[in-house]
């Protein structure tokens, strides 16, 4: 990221969650938001963090089922943390103007899911050739 021109994405965000938010019912609740990095802070919604006031920056990166990757990006700042939900794409695989610890989590049953993925879709192709 480089440049004047601010980066947007697009993400659900948890603000008032004490521990890390890993069931689906969060995240179902979640608000979604603009996360738009500009030179020198972060802004979503009405807030706006400068990258000095970032305490501690994490990504929880995973691997779906059909095959594209998502993550958990936690952001401390004023002793609070706040948890975005994000496509993990080009923007996050880069560098970000500010230091973050990316972490690649073991999806559970994910060759399972994998598997029974793969199941369903020859059964499909089954009936359609027959």
């Amino acid at each position: 990221m480089t440049g004047n021109t601010p980066v947007v994405t697009q993400c659900k965000v948890i603000e008032d969650s004490d521990a890390f938010p890993s069931s689906s019912r969060q995240w179902t609740r979640a608000e979604k938001c603009r996360l738009e990095f500009t030179e020198d802070a972060l802004h979503f919604k009405t807030t706006v963090i400068r990258y000095e006031d970032i305490e501690d920056a994490k990504l929880h990166i995973y691997q779906s089922a059909l095959l594209f990757e998502y993550g958990v990006f936690s952001l401390t700042s004023g002793g609070k943390t706040i948890y975005f939900g994000i496509k993990y794409d080009t923007l996050w695989k880069d560098e970000l103007p500010f230091p973050v610890e990316r972490i690649h989590v073991e999806t559970p049953f994910l060759q399972i899911r994998k598997a029974v993925l793969f199941v369903m879709v020859l059964y499909v192709i089954w009936e359609l050739i027959k």
